[in-house]
């Protein structure tokens, strides 16, 4: 948690790095992978720290996630459907410099949440089950 203060405190000066790579892997509705290359591969400096920014398509901040400087990709989890985000690297090096990625944009695919379908897989259960009840039987 302190790395993340001590970082959002600089990433208004962080130095753009304009051939950092990000990729967008597995996106899904709800759900991608973000991966990068080291930062120590673009800039000769190794990354204490990395941190993530996602932000809607409006740029309003989502979520902000630290990973360790050895980590190169992580999970963007609980995103909603059909919706576009905008993801920055940020890789802190050992004296506190930080690095900043390009932007780079992903739009989830249409599609229903895990929650969604478990509710209404099981409301399709229990209008079954109702159906079973109460249709009468004819002798």
């Amino acid at each position: 948690m302190i790395n993340l203060v001590i970082c959002y405190s600089f990433v208004s000066s962080a130095i753009l790095v304009t051939g950092w790579n990000l990729t967008i892997l597995n996106a899904d509705s709800t759900s991608f992978i973000l991966q990068w290359t080291g930062l120590d591969a673009n800039v000769n400096h190794r990354a204490g720290f990395y941190l993530i920014e996602v932000k809607s398509a409006e740029r309003i901040l989502l979520a902000v996630e630290t990973v360790p400087g050895n980590t190169s990709s992580t999970d963007i989890k609980g995103l909603s459907p059909s919706s576009t985000y905008r993801v920055v690297v940020f890789g802190v090096d050992e004296t506190g410099q930080p690095y900043k990625s390009l932007e780079s944009v992903v739009t989830t695919k249409t599609g229903m949440s895990t929650w969604d379908k478990d509710v209404r897989a099981n409301c399709f259960c229990a209008s079954l089950l109702r159906t079973q009840i109460y249709t009468p039987h004819h002798a």
